[in-house]
């Protein structure tokens, strides 16, 4: 009932933090970690931009846009384990950087409240 784009929005930066961390983690030789690099340069249209700055940057994208958080469709932390379970079997997880955790997914959703 909440709108794709809306949620979408509100789960980017999170969904950014989560991948950079398990990148370096599990995968730190990935040519998305500089992928990465590329896009917040774009972004920040700084060139003295990292992967590290794009999460930042989006969170005050997504303020200065007043995209709200999942709360603010009804989503509380009851809600967490099954939208953690629908989001890992969606089909969009397969272009996703790098495989994530059931853990990973839930802690998304959670900062993302």
């Amino acid at each position: 009932s909440a709108p794709h784009g809306a949620l979408c929005a509100a789960l980017l930066p999170k969904v950014v933090a989560v991948n950079l961390r398990a990148l370096r983690e599990r995968d730190p030789e990935s040519e998305v970690l500089a992928r990465y690099d590329i896009v917040a340069r774009i972004l920040t249209d700084d060139p003295r931009s990292l992967a590290d700055d794009l999460g930042g940057w989006l969170e005050e994208l997504a303020g200065d846009l007043g995209i709200a958080g999942l709360a603010a469709y009804g989503v509380t932390s009851r809600h967490i384990p099954e939208l953690a379970e629908k989001a890992a079997r969606a089909s969009s997880m397969k272009g996703n950087p790098i495989e994530l955790t059931p853990e990973e997914i839930a802690s998304i959703v959670e900062s993302a409240l």
